[in-house]
Parts: C-alpha cells; sequence; structure tokens
C-alpha cells in the first residue's frame, strides 16, 4: 500500500515522488512511550510500529511477530482476510489505540524474549543471574512489570527477527557507546534504533505525534490470553547455566594455551594476532561498541579506531608493553572463539598459514 493511502502517514506524497519525501525519510525523533519494568520492550514495539507504518513494507519477521501476537491477543486481529500484516498493524493502531498497541505488543514481545532466553540461558546469564542475591525465574520475567537487564534487548532482537541499536546517552550527551544486536546472519530488515538513557530505553519513531502522548495519555488496557509454558524452574536454569560455564571455562583455557604455544614456541607474530582479532572486530557483535581494553600498544589503538572510528580506549602504563599486549591479544581472541565469535578452525588456519609463509620464506 503506498504510503500516501494510509491514514497514519496521511497526505504524505508517495514514495520516490518528490525530493521532500526524501528529507522526510531521514528525520527521525527519539519519543519516551514510558513503561516501568518493560521500557526496554515498549521502545522495540513503538520502533517496530514506526517502522512498519513509515515504510508501508510487510516482511515475514512481521507476519512472524502478528501471528504470535494475535495467539496472546485474539480480539486485537483485524477483521480483513486479505489484509497484510502492515496493513493489520496500521488498524490495531489507528483511531487512538497507539497505546494499547504498543502496550500488548510489547507483552508479546517480551514473551518471545524470554522464550530464547530460556532456550539457551548460558546466552542470556547476566537476566537470570545479573541480580546474584536474587536472581530471576521464567516465570517472574514474563511478568510486564518485572525489569530484565539488556539480555532482553538481544533476545528480542534474535526472536522477531528485527536488528537493534542501542545508542547510549548521559545527561543529555550521547556517548560514543553503541550496542548492536542482531537478529540473524543475513536479514533485509534495517535496524531499528533505541536511545538508553539511565537505564531507560527511548525508541527513535520517523514521525512523532502519534507517539507522543502514549506515556502520559490515557489506554485502554488488554490482557492478553493466558499460554500455558514449560518453563524450567530457577534451580534447573541455574545448574545449565553452570554446566555452560564450565564447558566454556575449558574451551577458553585450552584456546588460550594453543594460542600461547603459537607464539612461544612456534613465534607466531603479534601483529599476525592483531589482525586475526581486528578481523574478528569487523564481523562480530560482541567486540563491536566500547572496547575495555585497558592497556596495550599504540599500534593496538590505532588498528582498533581505524575499524571502529567510535570506540573508546583507556590506556596504561606497563613495564613491558608489547608482553603485555600480546597477552591481552591472546585473551581476547580466546574469548572471542569460546562464545563463538571467532571461528577456532579459521583462527588456528590462518596462524598456520602465516607460520608456513614464514617458515618457505626463511628457507629461500
Amino acid at each position: 500500500m503506498p504510503v500516501a493511502t494510509t491514514r497514519f502517514f496521511k497526505g504524505l506524497p508517495a514514495k520516490g515522488v518528490t525530493s521532500a519525501f526524501k528529507s522526510i525519510r531521514k528525520t527521525s525523533h527519539f519519543v519516551d512511550v514510558g513503561g516501568n519494568g518493560d521500557c526496554g520492550v515498549r521502545a522495540i514495539a513503538a520502533g517496530i510500529i514506526s517502522k512498519v507504518l513509515f515504510e508501508q513494507r510487510s516482511t515475514p519477521e512481521l507476519a512472524a511477530l502478528l501471528s504470535k501476537h494475535f495467539e496472546y491477543f485474539p480480539e486485537q486481529k483485524p477483521r480483513l482476510p486479505l489484509a497484510t500484516p502492515a496493513e493489520q498493524l496500521e488498524c490495531m493502531t489507528e483511531k487512538g489505540k497507539m497505546a494499547t498497541a504498543i502496550q500488548s505488543l510489547a507483552y508479546t514481545i517480551r514473551q518471545l524474549a524470554v522464550d530464547e532466553m530460556v532456550a539457551n540461558p548460558a546466552h542470556y546469564r547476566g537476566a537470570f543471574v545479573g541480580n546474584e542475591a536474587m536472581p530471576t525465574s521464567p516465570e517472574a520475567m514474563r511478568l510486564p512489570t518485572t525489569w530484565i537487564d539488556e539480555s532482553v534487548i538481544a533476545a528480542a532482537a534474535k526472536a522477531t527477527g528485527f536488528p537493534i541499536n542501542v545508542r547510549v546517552v548521559s545527561e543529555g550527551k550521547e556517548l560514543p557507546m553503541r550496542l548492536h544486536y542482531s537478529a540473524k546472519k543475513e536479514t533485509s530488515v534495517t535496524p531499528l534504533v533505541i536511545q538508553l538513557q539511565n537505564k531507560h530505553y527511548i525508541p527513535s519513531v520517523h514521525h512523532p505525534a502519534p507517539f507522543q502522548a502514549v506515556k502520559s495519555g490515557h489506554m485502554h488496557r488488554v490482557e492478553p490470553r493466558q499460554i500455558a509454558k514449560n518453563d524450567p524452574n530457577l534451580e534447573e536454569v541455574l545448574a545449565k547455566i553452570e554446566r555452560e560455564d564450565k564447558r566454556l571455562l575449558k574451551e577458553f583455557e585450552d584456546t588460550k594455551r594453543r594460542l600461547t604455544a603459537a607464539v612461544e614456541v612456534d613465534g607466531a607474530p603479534k601483529e599476525l594476532l592483531l589482525n586475526i582479532y581486528i578481523e574478528g572486530l569487523k564481523k562480530s557483535d560482541y567486540l563491536q561498541g566500547y572496547v575495555g581494553i585497558e592497556h596495550g600498544s599504540e599500534d593496538f589503538f590505532k588498528a582498533i579506531k581505524d575499524v571502529n572510528g567510535e570506540l573508546e580506549v583507556v590506556r596504561s602504563e606497563l613495564d613491558n608493553p608489547d608482553q603485555h599486549f600480546t597477552k591481552q591479544l591472546i585473551h581476547a581472541i580466546a574469548r572471542a572463539v569460546t562464545i563463538n565469535h571467532l571461528d577456532a578452525s579459521e583462527v588456528f588456519e590462518k596462524i598456520e598459514s602465516a607460520l608456513s609463509d614464514k617458515r618457505v620464506s626463511a628457507h629461500v
């Protein structure tokens, strides 16, 4: 459906018609849509709604999300048999129903995120054990008022298929910290943009007017249909995380030993490790954003900044900076391999190939 024919963006010219429309496309605004414990998923819901209604494009990700949403909120499904997912979402938000749509869609996104976290608790351990004094159970996580750390954003991106970029802000000033949460390896969906300020998430929306009254305006609250969940109890989740932690620790130590041997015994140069790490930095979500490397060399910092000019690095003086730099690289690569952000086979194949070339050159 062309943008000009929709009720949400009534009056805007159709796509590609004028240069004025192109300038509108580039404009976005951060609008607080509220939330107490659920601001993260509310921000995601608002971001998805804004994106879909502005682009007027139905995607498999949206279709899957709405299919699950209508299981929880069947009364919100429009009685339009031939409506596209984008048109269904438009019907959900028209005539002052934006606040209700955000509240209910946020609930659905939370349930999908918790499903993902329960299936892979070791990937989201902060959600369960971030508060060591009082770990959070899956049952509690499903409640709209339960605050969950950034794990819920990562899990929501994975579960919904919508990638998410988070810009961290302090006292109104954007910090050089941007967090990217991938949906999957390859997707045509452009990321949602969300601002994080003092543990509160605020979405970026294309057309702010319909969202500005969500936080303070009247909302007709709808209750979700209760769907039975076969969630494990907290003890089972924590035991699973502990088993995975032990496995990861063993893999980390083994990888670290192999890398150390490659340097100390085989003579792998630190420049080779640096290149492997930087290539990983280009591809890895885990390594993007703020990299808290407190020690190293100027070459390390320069290479890091060449990859991503927004990275912030803290320096400190050492008696033997090159040796410590190499140890830090080994530690960083071993960690990235352990959490599957670098492929172990590729890492050691590159090392062996470089050492083989070095041996051949030495005999020429």
